[in-house]
């Protein structure tokens, strides 16, 4: 007797593809679909204002008028939403790292949207702070101007600095 016979269905077991958005990053309406948190309780994390919640650590600011004004376009780690508290100790070019491995040199326009859950326009606005080129009608990004982009928009030390704060008074 076949599985369809008895009502099953077959499936087959295929390893798991690791998708960029797992290492990537996600909009504050995808912390809010994670963590089912309100948009008021993700911004205290960010700004650590709250005692009782976990700051978050890991999280750039894709405003493209950033520092100019206070209108942010956050980003959130998404291994940092995944793995609560487990991250604060990180350092900053590891965490870049983990976003873009450093394998890898060149990337292009659709995997940048992808990997910093961007859209196109944004991405046009921020071709200039991310060094990329034109290259054959295409966008083209090389990993250091990625990984300058990304600890140059690191809000992340406002955190650390209030978690030094809370277990260090002096």
């Amino acid at each position: 007797m076949s599985l369809t016979e008895t009502g099953q269905q077959f499936r087959p077991q295929v390893p798991a593809m690791q998708s960029p958005r797992q290492n990537g990053l996600i909009t504050v309406g995808g912390v809010r679909a994670l963590t089912g948190c309100r948009y008021e309780e993700v911004f205290t994390r960010v700004d650590g204002t709250d005692l009782i919640l976990k700051p978050l650590v890991w999280v750039f600011d894709f405003a493209s008028t950033w520092p100019q004004n206070e209108k942010r376009d956050l980003r959130f780690w998404r291994h940092e939403i995944d793995n609560p508290g487990t991250t604060g100790h990180l350092e900053i070019d590891w965490v870049v790292a983990r976003i873009l491995p450093p394998a890898r040199t060149m990337y292009p326009a659709g995997e940048v949207v992808e990997l910093f859950c961007l859209n196109r326009s944004t991405l046009k606005e921020l071709r200039p702070h991310m060094a990329g080129q034109l290259i054959t009608g295409g966008s083209t990004y090389a990993r250091a101007g990625l990984a300058t982009f990304l600890t140059n928009r690191w809000l992340g030390y406002v955190s650390k600095r209030c978690l030094r704060s809370a277990t260090n008074p002096n």
